[in-house]
C-alpha cells in the first residue's frame, strides 16, 4: 500500500488572502441583510400604522352607532376629536414635565397651538401645533411677535387663516459645568 503524499500547505499570504475574501463576502452579506431588515422594519411600521388607523376608524364607527348616526361625517368627526384629545395630552405632558411654559409672544423658541379657519371663520382644522423654529420661513415670519388670540392670514389666495390659541415657551436646556467639561475633553482628544 502506497502512502499518499502530504498536500501542499498554503503560504501564510494565501491563507490571509482567502480569509480576507471570506470576511468581505460576510460583510456584503451582512450589508444586504441589514438593508433587508431595515426595509422589513419600515414595512412593519407602515402596517402597524395602518392597523392603528383601521382600529381608530372601527372604534369611531362603533361610537357613532351608539349615538344613532353612522355617517362618514360623524365617524370622521369622532376621529378628529380623538386626534385633538391626543394632541392636547401631548402638550399637557410637556407642560407637566416643565419642557413648555406659558408664553406671551411668539419667538423663535416658542411652541404654538392653533387652528385653521376658512374665509367665513369656520374651523377647517381644529388643532395644529408646532415649534415655531420648524415652521416654513414664511409662516415663521407671520408668527413671530403674535400673541394668543391673534388671527394670521396664512394664504391670502385661498383665504386660509391661523388662529393662535395657545402659546408656550420651550425651556432651553442649560449646559452644566460637567457637560461643558466633557465637551472640552472630547475636543482635546
Amino acid at each position: 500500500m502506497a502512502k499518499k503524499a502530504p498536500q501542499a500547505i498554503n503560504s501564510s499570504a494565501e491563507k490571509i488572502a482567502k480569509l480576507e475574501a471570506q470576511v468581505n463576502q460576510l460583510l456584503e452579506l451582512t450589508k444586504t441583510s441589514d438593508s433587508n431588515f431595515t426595509m422589513l422594519a419600515e414595512e412593519i411600521d407602515k402596517l402597524r400604522d395602518l392597523v392603528v388607523g383601521v382600529g381608530r376608524r372601527v372604534n369611531a364607527t362603533i361610537q357613532a352607532a351608539e349615538g344613532g348616526q353612522i355617517t362618514n361625517d360623524s365617524v370622521n368627526n369622532l376621529i378628529v376629536q380623538d386626534n385633538v384629545k391626543k394632541l392636547e395630552a401631548q402638550v399637557k405632558q410637556l407642560v407637566d414635565m416643565g419642557v413648555l411654559t406659558t408664553g406671551s409672544t411668539v419667538t423663535e423658541t416658542s411652541f404654538v397651538v392653533g387652528r385653521e379657519l376658512d374665509t367665513e371663520g369656520k374651523v377647517t382644522n381644529p388643532r395644529l401645533q408646532l415649534a415655531a423654529s420648524t415652521a416654513s420661513e414664511t409662516f415663521k415670519h407671520l408668527l413671530i411677535g403674535k400673541s394668543a388670540g391673534d388671527i394670521i392670514l396664512v394664504d391670502a389666495e385661498n383665504n386660509i387663516s391661523f388662529e393662535l390659541i395657545e402659546l408656550y415657551d420651550i425651556k432651553q436646556t442649560e449646559v452644566t459645568e460637567d457637560a461643558a467639561e466633557i465637551e472640552q475633553v472630547s475636543k482635546e482628544a
